[in-house]
């Protein structure tokens, strides 16, 4: 979802200015205000300070969107480059990775760049616990075997373990993030099934603002709820299924499972 400026009308009609299936931010609010049963005729338009705290809202709940991985619709892929025997980096916007900070890395890679062709080798990505179990940290000229992320904000701190010896690259799969509005003109890229999760979600937190003005219905709750399960639903990536170590025979060779006797052959 990305946002840009309009200069259509804010609560009204089509907007012709904006690519094919945006919204814009009013139209999400008006809609949501509908639903909550807070603004109930056609065409009435919220009061500056009601558009103003719906915006805050809407940006509070994506932000509380932003740290579910289910909600989360695509990923970032970039490579940073590694300096000899460096050990940490921060990364975020204006950090020696100067990007998004990451609001989870899922998957690291090591790029063998000095090499024809490139090679990627796979990094552990430790937890603050295991990070804290390495005995010495600063081991220099090597070929790292994983990253730590401290996940500091605004600019989060990667360690590189072990150092890497020559130049190589730091390749990261990321959450993209839901980017928040700044204004209720910015027009709403949003991918199937998000306007609607929104729009309901977004509708029961204005009830609950607005308790005396609210007519909320039950079946918006409901429906509020089958939204934002659809999305999980659509993002979800079913495990792979793997055989573990006890799979392994007496010669060092992945075995087979017979589902038939329970024993592995």
């Amino acid at each position: 979802m990305g946002s840009q400026a309009i200069g259509s009308s804010l609560w009204g009609g089509p907007i012709s200015t904006t690519p094919s299936g945006t919204v814009s931010v009013a139209m999400v609010i008006r809609s949501a205000l509908r639903i909550a049963g807070i603004t109930l005729r056609p065409q009435r338009t919220p009061s500056e300070d009601q558009a103003q705290e719906a915006l805050d809202q809407l940006n509070a709940m994506i932000g509380q969107w932003n740290t579910q991985s289910l909600l989360i619709y695509t990923k970032q892929i970039n490579a940073w480059p590694l300096v000899s025997n460096q050990k940490t980096y921060t990364i975020g916007p204006g950090g020696q990775f100067d990007g998004d900070r990451p609001q989870w890395i899922d998957q690291a890679n090591l790029i063998l760049n000095s090499v024809s062709p490139v090679v990627r080798l796979p990094l552990t990505i430790w937890n603050d616990e295991e990070w804290s179990l390495i005995p010495v940290q600063d081991i220099g000229r090597s070929l790292p075997l994983g990253i730590y992320n401290d996940g500091a904000y605004p600019l989060s701190t990667i360690y590189v373990w072990p150092q890497p010896l020559t130049t190589y690259a730091l390749e990261l799969y990321t959450w993209s993030a839901i980017p928040l509005f700044s204004t209720i003109g910015d027009a709403v890229v949003l991918p199937p099934g998000y306007q609607m999760a929104i729009e309901y979600n977004l509708a029961v937190i204005l009830a609950e603002h607005y308790p005396h003005e609210s007519k909320i219905l039950p079946s918006a709750y409901r429906q509020a709820e089958k939204a934002l399960a659809k999305i999980k639903g659509l993002n979800s990536v079913p495990n792979k299924q793997r055989s573990d170590a006890a799979s392994i025979n007496d010669n060092g060779n992945r075995s087979s499972f017979n589902y038939y006797t329970g024993q592995i052959q």
